[in-house]
Parts: structure tokens; sequence; C-alpha cells
């Protein structure tokens, strides 16, 4: 039953559907997690802008709407 569900072309078809969804909520959470770093600290080290700046060009990457966050 498990082989069947995993080569089911329908599944896979849907993961398809959802990886840039997934990547779009992984870049916000990563944007989230700097800017609450930066608003309790009030100093940002060189790894935290590097970790902004790679997941804004991610999420900008997968949706053009990510920019206006």
């Amino acid at each position: 039953m498990l082989l069947i569900f995993l080569i089911h072309p329908f599944l896979w078809f849907y993961v398809n559907e959802a990886r840039p969804y997934a990547m779009q909520i992984c870049a916000a959470s990563w944007l989230v997690y700097v800017l609450a770093r930066a608003s309790t600290n009030a100093t940002l080290t060189r790894g935290d802008l590097w970790v902004f700046g790679w997941a804004a060009f991610i999420g900008y990457g997968f949706s053009l709407l990510f920019a206006f966050g």
C-alpha cells in the first residue's frame, strides 16, 4: 500500500505544486527571525545580515509579492 502511495503520480504533482509555497514560508520565517533578533538586541552581527540578505533574495526569487515585505 505504501509503495502504491509513493509512486502515485498525483501525489508528486501536488508536492511539486506546494514546493514554491514551502520555500516562501521558509524564507519568511528566516526574515522574521532576523527582524525579531534585531528588535530585541538592537545589534546585528554580520551573519544576521547575510541570513537576511539570502532569505530576501530567495523569497523574492519565488514570488514578486515578497518584495512588499
